[in-house]
């Protein structure tokens, strides 16, 4: 139950100032989450180079794969276990939470075993020729043992969030980011362990963070009687996580394909270094997302809540000031992106062929930023009016809908232009469709 002030809040405040208030600690969270996977890429390509971030690019489909799976278990084992508390089923709470964690872990094992027996397979089929084979080996094996321990935390976070403890879940991803960075600095500088250095320290503050986590639930166990009973695997309950997590599964697991694709097709068309221009210019692509994702969520509360109580005026303003910000940041990143190719390029890699052939790469990438936003905050509208099924279609409508078609028609004319060219296209295709979709919501809340 909400507090009263967070009633009055929600419903009195202007709407500029409330938005600000829910979105500040969404961006802030997802900045940070996104900023150790960048200074990950960037002591690679300074400590490694080219082929080292060639080769984090292509295990990368795997990684997001089972990340994605484990989102699935958290995400539908988090919306049961809320809904049990709320209605005082401490029983069907504890058994959630112990069959997410069974899961979980289980599922990340799994995919452990998985990458032992078909790494190189797997490897190859992501795209890995054979100067990046070297680099994804070394770093593949030791990366892999990550996904138990991703899984296990991946889970717990959702867990510990629906109990109501989102700093605590905070806390633990800040420590694990600055864990991975520090280790990063010192293997791959200081001790000049390479791709090896660089995959055991993502696996050691994944354990971090894993830690953090059981201890958490050592502390809880009393309160939420979590004993070994309801770790037993419960048809039911495992029905039900899937079925409500679905659609956590099927957007990353879908960027998983695009992965695939693109490494593929840009090592036919483009060869291995083009796969290491991809790889940096999707980690400061996806930097320049996650504020736009900050500002969708914190239009999430602000806009359902004044729907649902039939302000609808104060719905229209929660859903064009979000429009508003969020397209004067995609611009805004846009114009970084066609102005300063090159030193943001610079930041990843010190090698001068390869920056030469990322810069030009990077601003036909990003030619229709300026739309993302509109794709990401109207996604997030439907999803706050309870209109599932649009909101799924504009989330898929970028990255699979339209880009994978793209990716496998354009460079069979444009080689390796017709990849980067596949992005802006895309971008441009999705952005149309959401504002077709979102203008007659619009009419409707005026009339």
């Amino acid at each position: 139950m909400l507090k009263k002030e967070s009633l009055e809040m929600l419903e009195e405040e202007s709407m500029g100032r409330l938005l600000v208030r829910l979105s500040i600690p969404a961006i802030a969270a997802m900045m940070i989450h996104s900023l150790y996977h960048i200074v990950d890429t960037i002591f690679i390509g300074k400590g490694v180079g080219a082929y080292g971030i060639a080769a984090v690019f292509t295990v990368l489909p795997l990684t997001i794969f089972v990340f994605a799976l484990a989102s699935m278990i958290g995400a539908g084992g988090a919306s049961i276990l809320s809904r049990s508390l709320g209605s005082g089923n401490s029983e069907k709470a504890a058994h959630t939470i112990g069959n997410v964690l069974f899961f979980s872990l289980a599922v990340g094992v799994a995919f452990m075993i998985v990458g032992y027996l078909f790494g190189d397979a797997l490897i190859r089929l992501f795209g890995g020729g054979e100067k990046i084979l070297p680099y994804a080996r070394e770093y593949f094996f030791v990366v892999i043992l990550e996904f138990p321990l991703m899984c296990f935390s991946v889970g717990a976070e959702n867990i510990i969030r629906a109990m109501g403890k989102a700093k605590t879940a905070m806390v633990a991803m800040i420590v694990s980011s600055i864990v991975n960075v520090l280790l990063d600095w010192i293997f791959i500088f200081g001790l000049d362990m390479g791709m090896f250095g660089a995959a055991l320290a993502t696996v050691i503050a994944q354990l971090s963070m894993a830690v953090y986590f059981l201890c958490c639930f050592l502390k809880y166990r009393k309160i939420m009687s979590l004993g070994l009973s309801v770790f037993r695997p419960l048809t039911g309950i495992m029905r039900d996580v899937v079925l409500v997590g679905l659609p956590n599964f099927i957007r990353p697991a879908s960027g998983s394909i695009v992965v695939v694709i693109i490494n593929n097709t840009l090592t036919f068309y483009g060869g291995e270094i083009a796969v290491a221009s991809y790889g940096i210019i999707n980690r400061a692509v996806m930097f320049s997302v996650m504020p736009l994702f900050g500002i969708a969520q914190g239009m999430q509360p602000a806009l359902g809540f004044n729907y649902g109580a039939q302000r609808y005026d104060r719905a229209l303003q929660a859903i064009k000031l979000s429009l508003l910000g969020s397209t004067a940041l995609s611009t805004f990143a846009f114009v970084l992106f066609l102005v300063f190719p090159v030193p943001i390029v610079s930041i990843f890699t010190s090698e001068t062929a390869l920056v030469a052939q990322t810069a030009p790469s990077m601003r036909l990438v990003t030619a229709a930023f300026f739309m993302v936003g509109v794709n990401v905050v109207v996604s997030a509208f439907f999803q706050a009016m309870g209109h599932a099924g649009p909101s799924l279609f504009l989330t898929l409508s970028r990255q699979v809908i339209f880009l994978i078609p793209l990716l496998l028609f354009l460079p069979r004319f444009l080689d390796s232009a017709g990849v980067w060219l596949s992005f802006p296209i895309a971008d441009l295709m999705a952005g149309i469709l959401s504002l077709s979709l979102l203008l007659p919501m619009l009419r409707r809340l005026r009339a």
